[in-house]
């Protein structure tokens, strides 16, 4: 039976939006009838000595799953070293067997096209590190999901469900992912304009709950004086 290994590498650990899509995906790929497993990077493996399981079970796995939020541009700084040491360990080896490796990458901003070059750093990596890469699924507007369970989140998250749903198919059938997945996380329930005014209501909100006044959210503390 294939094994599917799903990584999640958001900093927020089993709490986070990236846990609750990975669950998703999971459970439909269980349905089709392959092994599966989730490993949190952040919560279980703090230490480079303590990757050194998510390395054991990267091996064994048939199918990997990276999934994690956008980071200026890339991916969280525990990921990307999870990554590094898996390529050392892999690198100069001849594959032992057909390995699929697939990212899933989601931010707040409102376009799935911001996750594009994290997604390209993660093909690269699959290249040099002796997987198949088939495929990365860019997530806009992840911030709708709540860090709720998708299935109970509803309609609001419709097209990031109908993206997980195409892929588990593709995955289970050893096929790469469609462009349809691809087209399907990039459409928004709601328009642009509310899920923004949306967004600022909630910083806002957050703002309010730690003393601090609207204008303060603008500050740039760091920025260079004429």
């Amino acid at each position: 039976m294939p094994k599917v290994l799903g990584l999640v590498g958001s900093p927020k650990g089993a709490s986070s939006n990236s846990s609750s899509i990975t669950d998703y995906l999971l459970k439909k790929l269980s349905e089709s009838g392959l092994e599966t497993e989730k490993l949190l990077i952040y919560a279980e493996h703090r230490r480079d000595k303590e990757l050194e399981e998510v390395i054991n079970k990267v091996d064994e796995a048939n199918v990997v799953v990276v999934t994690f939020p956008l980071y200026v541009d890339s991916m969280p700084a525990r990921l990307t070293r999870a990554l590094e040491l898996i390529h050392a360990s892999r690198k100069g080896k001849k594959p032992q067997k057909d390995q699929r490796f697939v990212a899933i990458c989601q931010c707040g901003f409102p376009e799935s096209h911001q996750n594009n070059l994290a997604l390209d750093m993660c093909k690269r990596f699959a290249e040099l590190s002796g997987f198949r890469w088939i495929g990365g699924i860019p997530i806009g507007g992840g911030g709708i999901i709540g860090e709720q369970n998708l299935e109970e989140a509803g309609g609001r998250v419709k097209h990031i469900t109908s993206a997980l749903d195409i892929a588990a198919s593709a995955i289970a059938e050893d096929s790469e992912i469609p462009e349809d997945a691809i087209n399907a996380a990039s459409k928004l329930p709601i328009p642009k304009r509310m899920y923004l005014m949306i967004g600022n209501m909630g910083w806002n909100s957050i703002a309010r709950k730690n003393g601090l006044k609207r204008r303060q959210m603008f500050a740039k503390p760091y920025e260079r004086s004429n």
